[in-house]
Order: structure tokens, then sequence, then C-alpha cells
């Protein structure tokens, strides 16, 4: 029985001396699999009903933070030209 046992431990410790990257790369990937599989699993869960309503109030904006924001540009209006300084500028000097 003890030859049995030490042949087994030897075999099982030349596959893991042999394959113990190969076994490690697999280990990290199926425990990405898993936690992606949970993450997907809580993000999916429908557990808020139809009469749910949220505990927060919408607030108001003022006029003056309202007339701030519609003075913003949008991304279809064009920037205005940049104004280089003239003639030859030396970043490097003070």
């Amino acid at each position: 029985m003890e030859k049995g046992s030490s042949k087994l431990s030897r075999t099982i410790k030349h596959l893991f001396a042999r394959y113990h990257m190969t076994m490690f790369i697999v280990f990290i990937i199926a425990c990405l699999t898993i936690a992606v599989l949970f993450l997907s699993n809580i993000l999916s869960d429908a557990s808020i009903g139809e009469g749910y309503e949220s505990p927060l109030t919408p607030g108001t904006i003022d006029q003056q933070t309202l007339d701030r924001i519609n003075a913003l540009h949008t991304s279809k209006d064009s920037l205005p030209g940049v104004s280089l300084p003239s003639g030859r500028v030396d970043p490097f000097n003070e």
C-alpha cells in the first residue's frame, strides 16, 4: 500500500512541476469567468417592481443657472480661432 501511495504522490508532484503555470492560468481564467457571470447576474436582476418610486425628489434650477447653461456653446458651434504671439517664442526661457 505504501508503494502505491508514494508512486501516486510522485506522479502528482511531477504533474504539478510540469504543468503548474498552465494550471495557474486556467484557475485565474475560471475565477474571472465566475466573477463576470456573478456580475452579469447581479446587473440583470429585475428585483425592482413596476410600482417602485424613487425616494429622491428632483431639484429645481434657478433662472441664473439656467441662463448660464443656455449660454454654453454646443458641439455644432465653431470654436474661435487661436491667436499665436508674433515672432519666435521660446517656451523654456523665463
